[in-house]
């Protein structure tokens, strides 16, 4: 379970107590990018959630590596896995309502797929 998911629940405000929580389990990820036992930016991504009523949604690998095919098709973008679970979070929250066509929305992708190729392709090798 996402340490920054844990630590807005548990109401953390500090560096102490962010550092202090125990370091989520489940293994190894493609998600490296973004797939921190104690983020560095932890307290400022911690205040920036609760000063705009954000929350912090989690995905799967697999979603996240067939997410890169999706962008790829659909927008013409190849992103690495971490980049790409941002269209996942936005159809989620499309589908709650959160996001409408009144809302502005701003998703950032910063990491090339080039970069990430070799764990794309050990994810899900490509088929013919």
């Amino acid at each position: 379970y996402d340490t920054l998911a844990r630590a807005l629940e548990a109401g953390i405000t500090d560096a102490a107590g962010l550092f202090g929580m125990p370091a989520p389990t489940g293994g190894d990820t493609v998600l490296n990018k973004i797939a921190h036992d104690h983020p560095p930016d932890g307290v400022e991504a911690l205040a920036a959630l609760r000063e705009s009523n954000g929350r912090v949604l989690a995905y799967p690998d697999m979603a996240a590596v067939a997410t890169v095919d999706r962008v790829g098709r659909e927008e013409g973008l190849y992103v690495e896995p971490s980049s790409a679970i941002a269209w996942l979070a936005l159809d989620a929250l499309i589908a709650d309502g959160t996001v409408n066509p009144d809302t502005r929305t701003v998703m950032l992708a910063c990491g090339s797929g080039f970069r990430e190729t070799e764990v794309v392709i050990a994810a899900r090798p490509p088929t013919r």
